[in-house]
């Protein structure tokens, strides 16, 4: 259970690095999405303006920090709108954080009613989701470190575990801080073992095969006859055969052909 424990948790630093850190940057229109993917980047990838709601489809780039790639997604901002085109933008702006590691969740700090920010946080929050929440355009706003404190009291109260952060993408103000947080995320994902899995086929064997040894000790406890420990330690065992290739099935056959183009 040890071993197998160690190798799943790996998954999600492996995939990280074999795919990138998927980072959903997402807010209610004109917080400052496409400003801050710009100045990531160092270029003019999005379009900024005045105009709320410009952003109307999800926009992705790969910025990379340390050694690590982010694939940075700028999205439409969350409202209620009447606009077709751009309801569709919210809706995949959505999907994209679902699929997301990171949320980074911008907020303007001259907001004063944090309701809608607040209803959409706690909507897209999920366990495996990292959340930085960004109090843009810091530059903009007299005693922006004060209106920030009460705008993170309300956030402490409502909103689970998060980073704060006061940030201008426009003057490029503590943007490192932001990266810092990126990388100390990848940081974390490092288990103990010194193998890592990046195969998602792999991952699935060995949830499988822990599942197993999860009934066998249940199994122990309950002092069930040796023939069904025997029977879910054969399972486990299996399990690990799909991936050292000791044990084949047409499933796993069908799951790896799949992934391969088979000439003459």
């Amino acid at each position: 259970e040890s071993k197998l424990k160690s190798l799943i948790d790996s998954f999600q630093y492996g995939n990280a690095i074999k795919s990138g850190v998927a980072v959903a940057i997402i807010g209610k229109p004109n917080a400052g999405k496409s400003t801050l993917l710009n100045a990531l980047l160092k270029e003019e990838r999005a379009i900024v303006s005045d105009i709320a709601g410009t952003t109307r489809d999800t926009i992705e780039e790969v910025l990379h920090i340390k050694g690590n790639a982010f694939r940075l997604i700028d999205t439409a901002g969350l409202r209620e709108t009447e606009d077709a085109i751009e309801a569709i933008g919210v809706v995949k702006a959505k999907e994209k954080v679902a699929q997301a590691d990171v949320l980074v969740y911008l907020i303007d700090v001259a907001t004063s009613d944090l309701k809608d920010d607040l209803a959409m946080l706690q909507e897209l929050a999920r366990e495996d989701l990292k959340i930085i929440i960004c109090l843009t355009k810091i530059d903009e706003v007299e005693q922006a470190e004060q209106k920030a404190q009460t705008i993170a009291q309300t956030l402490q109260s409502e909103i689970p575990a998060h980073e704060l952060l006061l940030i201008s993408a426009k003057e490029n103000i503590h943007l490192q801080d932001l990266k810092d947080e990126l990388s100390t995320y990848v940081e974390h994902l490092k288990s103990e073992s010194n193998v890592v899995i990046t195969n998602q086929r792999h991952y699935e064997s060995l949830q499988k095969s822990i599942d197993a040894v999860y009934k066998v000790k249940e199994a122990i406890t309950h002092q069930i006859s040796t023939e069904l420990l025997a029977y879910e330690l054969r399972n486990a065992l299996e399990h690990l055969g799909e991936i050292s290739g000791e044990f084949t099935n047409d499933e796993v056959l069908g799951n790896i052909f799949s992934k391969f183009c088979i000439g003459k």
